[in-house]
């Protein structure tokens, strides 16, 4: 009953939440966002900017990538925060098959002016689920999450240890 009600109060929370799915750690929550992006959209590829964990989809596209295979490195395409045009480019040169846009609402960096409402309209352009990665900054600055403060609504939102001050909930 608890989890049932942590989720209705994080719907409260959270302007854009319809529903909540808990799972053990981030890494979790990140692939089975994936998955959904996937299934929804029919599409392999990712667009991602940030770090993710250490999950196939996501690690064969960095430098700790011994061990994973071709096939799934090919499936995830990486961009620099705050560089619009290389997103533009990766969705351009896959046209039709980026299932999802995974990124981290700010991390090192604050958005330039226009750059999360230009994402969120490429992602809108293009049938593409946009996920926000909030496991470190979800209600550390902001209540409900960064994303609130910068007015920008992703399709789906990951929040991590962040939810319990750093600790695991």
């Amino acid at each position: 009953i608890l989890e049932m009600e942590v989720a209705e109060k994080l719907i409260d929370i959270i302007p854009c939440a319809e529903k909540v799915r808990f799972a053990k750690n981030g890494t979790d929550d990140t692939s089975a966002a994936i998955r959904i992006a996937r299934a929804y959209t029919d599409n392999e590829h990712i667009a991602v900017c940030g770090y993710h964990g250490w999950r196939d989809w996501y690690i064969g596209s960095t430098t700790r990538d011994l061990g994973e295979p071709k096939s799934v490195k090919k499936l995830t395409h990486t961009f620099e925060y705050n560089n619009i045009e290389q997103l533009e480019d990766i969705i351009k040169n896959n046209a039709g098959e980026i299932a999802a846009i995974k990124m981290e609402v700010s991390r090192n960096e604050v958005p330039k002016k226009g750059y999360l409402e230009k994402v969120r309209d490429l992602a809108d352009e293009n049938n593409i689920i946009l996920i926000f990665d909030e496991c470190t900054s979800g209600f550390r600055e902001t209540y409900g999450g960064l994303h609130s403060k910068y007015d920008v609504f992703p399709d789906m939102i990951i929040y991590g240890k962040a939810l319990g001050n750093g600790y695991a909930i």
